[in-house]
């Protein structure tokens, strides 16, 4: 029995439009989850059960991680603070962006042209009345955040490592330098793509 075409075609489009951002999305969430993690914690063997009770037991969602991010470095980093604000920011952005896309509903046209030639992808949304809406993605607002994304997460890393070499006591000036240099390729890179 074959595969309905109507079935294949929402597949390729889902695969196209939503996977990328989604896995992104949880790329750039880890990183998040490793600075908060190096923070509060700067014994690494204990970090696999304090992301077990505080982010999936503590049900801990991405929105709420961001606050706590943006509180602990205004507060103890105030100089990664001002470096990453373009990372939070980016992240929210593309927090916001897998949400609808992890949790819309896929509307297709009639006859919709193969994935990689759609302009976009339309989704019916949840609003907060409970009505539904459609909205539409565009291909160059997919493509832009995975673009983002990836200067994000190298941000996310080099944010996440001075971190890490502060709780630990373990401050390089060099190695410092270096992760500060790329934090600010990182947001440059994606001011010049906005």
């Amino acid at each position: 029995m074959d595969i309905p075409k109507e079935v294949t075609a929402a597949l390729s489009y889902e695969r196209l439009f939503r996977s990328q951002i989604i896995s992104d999305a949880a790329d750039a969430e880890a990183s998040l989850d490793r600075l908060i993690a190096w923070h509060f914690c700067p014994d690494r063997s204990k970090h696999g059960l304090f992301f077990l009770l505080m982010f999936r037991e503590g049900e801990i969602f991405m929105s709420k991680k961001l606050t706590i991010a943006k509180k602990l470095l205004k507060t103890y980093h105030p100089d990664l603070a001002m470096r990453g604000a373009f990372w939070l920011k980016g992240l929210d952005r593309l927090r916001v962006l897998r949400n609808k896309l992890a949790h819309g509903r896929v509307e297709l046209p009639h006859d919709p042209p193969p994935p990689d030639e759609a302009e976009g992808i339309s989704m019916w949304m949840l609003k907060p009345s409970g009505e539904s809406a459609l909205e539409f993605i565009s291909r160059a607002t997919v493509d832009r955040q995975v673009r983002h994304s990836r200067h994000l997460m190298i941000a996310g890393v080099c944010l996440m490592r001075l971190v890490e070499d502060r709780a630990l006591s373990n401050v390089d000036e060099q190695r410092q330098a270096g992760l500060l240099g790329l934090i600010d390729y990182a947001g440059a890179q994606i001011a010049a793509d906005q």
